[in-house]
């Protein structure tokens, strides 16, 4: 139980971190942002980087808030959770970059959500893996 109560600890410390600083990241001052390549492969760079900041979000959150209950619907309840309030917060984000002098973008939302959809999948096949291992 103890041992438990201290990875919990660690994985929320972690989320927490990760929060901080993809908050810097989209709040950062236009002219502080460096210049990079306009695209990768054709897919233009700050949406890459909009979805790399929100593919850790669902596996990051779902390591900190899960359930201790056995069975898998109550996994995938709290999966389904961390993605609605993931959601509402990149649309937030998005809204108050403006206050922060830059732009309100809603492809910068579907790279976010298109992120946290590829990190759900991945949360997935852990919460499947972890589900067989506990049987």
């Amino acid at each position: 139980m103890m041992k438990t109560l201290k990875r919990r600890h660690r994985a929320i410390l972690l989320f927490a971190l990760y929060l901080a600083t993809v908050a810097y990241l989209c709040f950062l001052k236009s002219g502080s942002i460096p210049v990079l390549r306009q695209f990768i492969f054709g897919i233009p760079t700050d949406k890459i980087i909009h979805f790399m900041m929100f593919l850790p979000y669902p596996f990051l959150a779902y390591t900190s808030f899960r359930p201790d209950r056995k069975g898998i619907c109550p996994h995938f309840i709290v999966l389904a959770a961390i993605l609605i309030v993931g959601a509402a917060m990149s649309m937030g984000v998005e809204r108050l970059q403006i206050a922060a002098g830059r732009n309100y973008d809603i492809k910068d939302f579907y790279a976010n959500i298109a992120g946290m959809a590829a990190g759900a999948a991945i949360t997935t096949v852990f919460i499947f893996a972890r589900h067989r291992l506990d049987k």
